[in-house]
């Protein structure tokens, strides 16, 4: 999967292996890797360092990184301000990722008419970024560090795309006033530079090779940090929604209009057949000679939700679905597996909100490719022949009554 050099400013290491390269390993860099002797200096200097971490209600983390493959060269900056009941704020060049009161959000700086909007409910703050992140990108291990998550797993994130994984640190020195911990794999070395008296790092450099086939190519990195405690007032505010469209992940934000379907006004509505939530099966072909709203949302979204009162609205003045016009939510990028617990979810929430129109259930990505989604709320409106006549990305308060004008009218949206 392509990696865009925005993302790649952002949150980086990835770049190094690329999608598809070999892991750099051979059955004699492995055995080597075996051999390798953990320090216990070193283990324990790296459970110091992850107290140090922990210890502060909040951390800024500013991080200065250089990578090398071959001849290529990335540099970048990024900072993390990392607080209690897991607040994170992560900026890096044309991009940022926020948590905060248990929701993500994620903007790309040449994007602005969509942002991530997931809640983190049920998962911990690094695998919400990681799911967030996608292909895209790498989790920064400097949250790891500060996570109650092994020496093993950050240091493999943080050194493996030049060392090779598992890395090892396998000694331990003082050096003019610093702890130098070496940390070694199976394709090279690298070691961890950590200030004494804080025990906050304050280098990570690796140097490596890769082998891509016939081709040996050098890697290095090399990270700096300042580290430091915030205060909890110095945490920004997460990042407001600004009216834009929701996306699940850094993907959303990526994929250009022109690399998707986008069914506009004028265009044949996309065949479908989606389990609803009050039973049974809604067919497009059932539902020829009629006006259909789509309304494609998410229990995550919040413009989605923002929305839905009014769909209800337009529902009950068009006839509650028993006439010649029939309204219907779907549910997309909300979860996989079964339909049926998935629908019973949809229910409950149906159920509680009180609203009279049924929800269609997306059971996978290929019910709504054809759709075009760039992002969502998406609101479609196609009339008795079957030809959408007007579409609506993102949120706007009253747009139930411009549909219900065009419904009323029969007219088709021309400014859209």
């Amino acid at each position: 999967m392509k990696r865009l050099s925005v993302i790649l400013a952002a949150v980086g290491t990835s770049w190094l292996t690329g999608c598809g390269d070999s892991q750099g390993t051979s059955a004699e860099a492995d055995s080597t890797s075996d051999a390798m002797v953990v320090s216990t200096a070193a283990e324990a200097d790296l459970e110091r360092m992850h107290a140090a971490l922990v210890s502060p209600a909040a951390l800024r983390v500013s991080v200065a990184k250089t990578m090398k493959r071959g001849q290529q060269e990335l540099s970048l900056d990024e900072t993390m301000d990392i607080g209690p009941a897991d607040r994170f704020d992560w900026t890096g060049t044309g991009f940022r990722m926020t948590v905060e009161d248990g929701q993500l959000r994620g903007l790309l700086g040449q994007v602005d008419d969509r942002v991530i909007d997931v809640p983190t409910s049920g998962a911990t703050l690094a695998e919400s970024v990681r799911q967030a992140l996608g292909d895209y990108g790498s989790l920064p291990p400097e949250l790891l560090m500060r996570t109650d998550a092994a020496w093993r797993e950050w240091a493999d994130l943080l050194f493996g795309d030049v060392l090779g994984t598992p890395v090892r640190p396998t000694a331990r020195v003082e050096e003019e006033g610093e702890i130098h911990i070496t940390f070694e794999g199976p394709i090279g070395f690298g070691f961890l530079r950590i200030d004494p008296t804080t025990m906050f790092p304050l280098a990570a450099e690796g140097s490596g090779t890769r082998i891509d086939g016939p081709v040996q190519t050098p890697v290095r990195m090399v990270s700096k940090y300042a580290i430091s405690p915030i205060g909890t007032s110095d945490l920004a505010p997460g990042i407001p929604l600004g009216g834009r469209t929701t996306v699940p992940d850094v993907a959303g934000l990526l994929t250009a209009t022109s690399d998707r379907p986008h069914v506009d006004p004028g265009e044949p509505m996309p065949a479908f057949s989606m389990p609803s939530s009050d039973g049974g099966v809604v067919d497009s072909q059932s539902l020829a000679g009629k006006w259909v709203v789509v309304d494609f949302w998410a229990s995550w979204c919040t413009p989605c939700k923002q929305g839905l009162p009014e769909i209800q609205r337009l529902w009950e003045a068009t006839g509650r679905n028993g006439g010649d016009v029939r309204i219907y939510a779907v549910n997309v990028l909300d979860g996989a597996g079964p339909a049926e617990p998935r629908l019973d979810r949809i229910r409950t929430y149906w159920e509680k909100a009180g609203y009279g129109f049924p929800s269609l259930l997306a059971v996978d990505a290929d019910d709504v490719r054809e759709w075009g989604l760039l992002g969502i709320p998406v609101t479609v409106l196609v009339n008795p022949e079957g030809v959408v006549v007007s579409r609506a990305d993102g949120y706007t308060p009253g747009e139930w009554k411009h549909l219900l004008k065009i419904i009323e009218g029969g007219e088709p949206d021309h400014g859209s």
